[in-house]
């Protein structure tokens, strides 16, 4: 077989340090190298499924930690007898049992117009294991028979499931008067997902909150806890808080996969990517993400940082919590319950000591850390910041209110990321609804505004609204006219009309069919 490290080479997907630094964890650690390199951030995923997949389909197969989500649509892949063996993005590779391999192409690529589907082989073993797993998650759940169902530890599995299955980042569990609700958030909507009863109220949140190894005795006081579960071989953190209501006990849980938001930032969809990664290349100055709680910020701010070169700079992160960890970065958690506590100043003040290259406040959200972020800047440190407001020209007006001077900031501001969260229309049914999707949406794009700061004049002209930029309005424009989001969908994010239309026409160049025209 050819040899993965010469392959990765070959193409350029590595650099020599990279694989020798790779090799040598390795070694230590016994983890496979494609793995290894994965981990340690100088590969993407997906680049390794590609690689396996041109040189050994099988070994991606064996390895529990790249296995694959099974895809919709499941009927079909049952009837057929085909499982995905690789998704590469844009592209999925599918394997299968069927006679006729071109006639299942052709099908799925008829089922997932957005991808381009190419045939590939996997062992026959695997294929018959993986249609046995998707047969027996196949469907819609049962609510009744979860209902009624005694075993505790089987409900908490079947909701963990589900949660990933629709790609939730949240599971609320709430008592009412009479019943015990389970809600998802799912691309920053909630929804309704099960009922259950008061009965199972008690036992569900003491097992929960003693696997995240909070205090089961102590209802009252809110309480913070963690712990980890793993699906379809990918380890899925879950961050766990409880607060007292009027009927009792409600837990939210957050949950955290590591290989949905640590991608490359161009496959984030974040416009003007380029001119946004030259900022990374300054070697002072402060970048500004802003944006509302739940816009995106963070995962922005991740994969921005994998983007740098971790490997020759000193790179430092204060957060609130660290929610992922990522190789050659120092991530510090902010603690309050130290003595004295430590927080977002008490970080600006010990981190000059540390020898930085990047400073990353999690938040500029007082005077004292905004002056140790200028600080920090001004004595020749590349700091990003992330403050809550809602466009690029308010961003510098938020430090001036928290004490910074125009003065100090014109010469320090490098660039403003201002963004937030629309959903994507389904691939399938375009905003029409489907069993693919969850009332004609499925995923998330960012829609920004972003402005590149090259003087302080232009600084000024910011804050003072005289300085041209790429808005909100221009990005929203692009993504309608890109088939991305909707009208429909930007009202609802921004609590305003958002249209693009003229007498029942979309007016977005290259948009000739609005699917949610707003009269």
């Amino acid at each position: 077989m050819r040899k993965l490290s010469n392959y990765l080479l070959e193409k350029r997907l590595i650099t020599r340090e990279q694989f020798e630094i790779g090799h040598r964890e390795h070694i230590v650690t016994g983890q496979g190298l494609g793995s290894t390199l994965v981990s340690n951030g100088f590969l993407r995923r997906t680049q390794l499924r590609a690689a396996l997949l041109e040189i050994d389909p099988a070994a991606l197969m064996g390895e529990d930690d790249l296995s694959v989500e099974l895809k919709l649509p499941r009927d079909f892949m049952l009837a057929t007898r085909t499982i995905v063996a690789g998704d590469l993005g844009d592209e999925l590779v599918i394997a299968t049992l069927h006679p006729e391999p071109e006639f299942v192409r052709a099908g799925m690529q008829e089922r997932l117009p957005g991808k381009s589907i190419r045939l590939g082989s996997a062992p026959v073993l695997q294929i018959h294991s993986r249609l046995r797993t998707m047969s027996e998650s196949s469907g819609v759940l049962d609510r009744i028979k979860v209902a009624e169902d005694e075993d505790i530890n089987r409900i908490i599995e079947t909701v963990f499931n589900e949660a990933v299955r629709v790609r939730a980042t949240d599971i609320h569990l709430e008592p009412t008067s009479h019943a015990f609700n389970i809600r998802f958030r799912v691309d920053t909507v909630m929804s309704h997902e099960f009922t259950l009863p008061m009965g199972k109220y008690d036992r569900i949140i003491a097992r929960v909150k003693d696997r995240a190894s909070m205090d089961v005795s102590d209802k009252r006081n809110p309480q913070d806890g963690a712990f980890s579960f793993t699906h379809h071989g990918v380890s899925i953190d879950c961050r766990v808080a409880s607060v007292l209501t009027a009927y009792g006990e409600k837990l939210a849980l957050r949950l955290l996969n590591k290989d949905t938001v640590l991608i490359d930032i161009r496959d984030l969809g974040i416009a003007r990517t380029e001119e946004w990664l030259e900022l990374t290349r300054q070697r002072d100055g402060i970048i500004l993400v802003s944006g509302p709680t739940g816009s995106g910020k963070s995962t922005t701010l991740y994969s921005t940082l994998m983007s740098i070169d971790r490997l020759h700079r000193q790179v430092y992160t204060c957060e609130d919590p660290v929610e992922y960890r990522i190789p050659y970065l120092n991530q510090c958690q902010i603690n309050y319950n130290t003595d004295p506590p430590f927080d977002y100043a008490a970080f600006g003040r010990a981190i000059l000591r540390l020898n930085p290259d990047v400073i990353v406040f999690g938040e500029l959200r007082d005077e004292e850390t905004v002056k140790y972020a200028i600080r920090s800047a001004e004595t020749g440190h590349l700091v990003y910041g992330t403050v809550h407001n809602n466009d690029a020209a308010t961003a510098i007006s938020r430090l001036t209110e928290l004490g910074a001077s125009i003065e100090h900031l014109k010469h320090l501001i490098r660039g403003v990321l201002v963004q937030r969260l629309a959903r994507k229309l389904c691939n399938s049914c375009r905003g029409a609804g489907c069993d693919a999707c969850r009332g004609g949406y499925h995923g998330m794009v960012p829609v920004v505004e972003f402005v590149a700061l090259r003087s302080p004049e232009e600084v000024v002209a910011l804050q003072e609204r005289q300085l041209p930029y790429y808005t909100f309005q221009d990005d929203a424009a692009a993504k309608v006219a890109a088939g991305l989001t909707d009208c429909r969908e930007l009202s609802r994010i921004t609590a305003r009309e958002v249209k693009f239309c003229r007498d029942g026409r979309c007016t977005v160049p290259n948009y000739s069919q609005c699917s949610n025209y707003l009269t």
